[in-house]
């Protein structure tokens, strides 16, 4: 099982314990908020499972006056299992880019490589029609040579050491940094139906516990009248 967010089981999440612990360049926080329109033909009751994942595609260095900018393009999948009105299961699958930028204040500095992870993700159904996601990322980025920023200044200056003809298409290296959320897309539905049988229990004592509260607090209420 993966992460109960929502009370939904969404797997490629990093694990805390895999997250960067030191910045050998620069550590970029971003997050992505969108509305997810469901095909027409899909009718989703409720969502019990999410796998995530990412892939770098490719990369664009900017030279400007100031600084220099390195633009990546990176592929979003989404494999959404869910249950119909009929309470079968059914599988959507969602591709969509997602980009975003490294700002470099000193432009000697060097990328060696790029790794991308996803710190936590949200989603919830706000129609069946419409799902709302919330991505939260964390952009490991390595200056040539692996040298420390002691400072642990995100902008990241000063980290990098300098070298004549240095071309970013020879040496970037673009890694996706979750190995088992691979394992997890390409999983077979009844696999995955597997890996949930235990989040069935979960919801039942989350949605137990949320009922109990309400009437708690109808009973206040009731008090006060």
């Amino acid at each position: 099982m993966g992460v109960v967010r929502n009370f939904i089981d969404i797997l490629g999440i990093t694990p805390e314990n895999e997250l960067p612990r030191e910045i050998l360049g620069q550590i970029i926080r971003n997050s992505e908020a969108e509305k997810i329109l469901v095909e027409d033909n899909v009718d989703i009751k409720n969502i019990y499972q999410i796998v995530i994942k990412v892939d770098i595609k490719s990369n664009r260095v900017i030279e400007t006056p100031l600084n220099k900018l390195v633009v990546i393009d990176v592929l979003k999948q989404i494999k959404i299992l869910y249950y119909d009105k009929d309470d079968r299961v059914g599988v959507l699958e969602l591709k969509s880019p997602y980009n975003f930028f490294i700002d470099i204040e000193d432009k000697k500095d060097e990328i060696e490589s790029i790794r991308i992870y996803i710190a936590d993700a949200y989603f919830q159904l706000i129609s069946k029609k419409e799902l709302y996601s919330n991505i939260v990322y964390i952009i490991d980025v390595h200056y040539y040579g692996g040298k420390k920023n002691t400072s642990l200044d995100l902008n990241g200056q000063n980290c990098g050491n300098n070298k004549e003809n240095y071309q970013y298409k020879d040496y970037i290296t673009l890694v996706n940094s979750n190995e088992t959320e691979e394992k997890y897309f390409n999983e077979p539905v009844n696999e995955l139906v597997a890996l949930s049988d235990s989040l069935s229990t979960v919801n039942t004592s989350f949605e137990e516990k949320e009922t109990k509260e309400e009437s708690e607090l109808i009973d206040i209420d009731s008090e006060y009248l």
